[in-house]
């Protein structure tokens, strides 16, 4: 396995990554709050407004732990070049149940991040590009701490969407 990246670089990639990352999180809360704000007006029901208005108050109070969680992630795996890997499976395991849950959010990370590659999409890969170059690794593109993928599953997993109605789900995916 290739050595870490320097510590110099890597403090200087978690310095950037500390004052940029939170800015644009922020953005993104402030304009999700908005827009299930706005799906809350539009409800058909009293359970699809209280949905949306449950993940709301979810950003607003869990707002600024999760930006600092979603960057210490980050921070966390950018002196390695990748998140952990899954261990090799061997026969036995090939067998073990999945968690539907865990696979839904997979599925709705890649649908968002499919949609931000549109407008994203290079500068996500000459910022990947860099730090694989800086480590001497090729990470599958979820596992990459600058990639898209691994940004939104640390977002989902510090908002806990996964305990989120599908409605209020579905306004984040949008």
């Amino acid at each position: 396995m290739p050595a870490p990246i320097a510590p110099v670089i890597s403090q200087a990639l978690c310095s950037v990554v500390r004052t940029q990352l939170p800015g644009a999180l922020r953005e993104l809360l402030q304009a999700l709050e908005l827009a299930l704000g706005e799906q809350s007006l539009q409800a058909f029901s009293n359970r699809e407004a209280e949905a949306c208005n449950e993940l709301r108050r979810v950003c607003r109070t869990h707002g600024r732990q999760a930006i600092e969680q979603v960057v210490a992630r980050v921070c966390q795996y950018l002196p390695l070049g990748l998140a952990p890997q899954v261990a090799e499976e061997d026969n036995s395991s090939q067998w073990s149940l999945v968690d539907d849950a865990e696979v839904d959010d997979l599925l709705e990370a890649k649908r968002l991040v499919r949609s931000l590659r549109e407008t994203l999409g290079p500068l996500e890969w000459r910022a990947c590009s860099c730090l694989n170059r800086l480590s001497d690794l090729q990470p599958r593109e979820g596992d990459h701490p600058l990639g898209l993928e691994f940004l939104l599953r640390q977002l989902q997993e510090a908002l806990q969407l996964r305990q989120q109605a599908p409605l209020a789900r579905l306004v984040f995916q949008n």
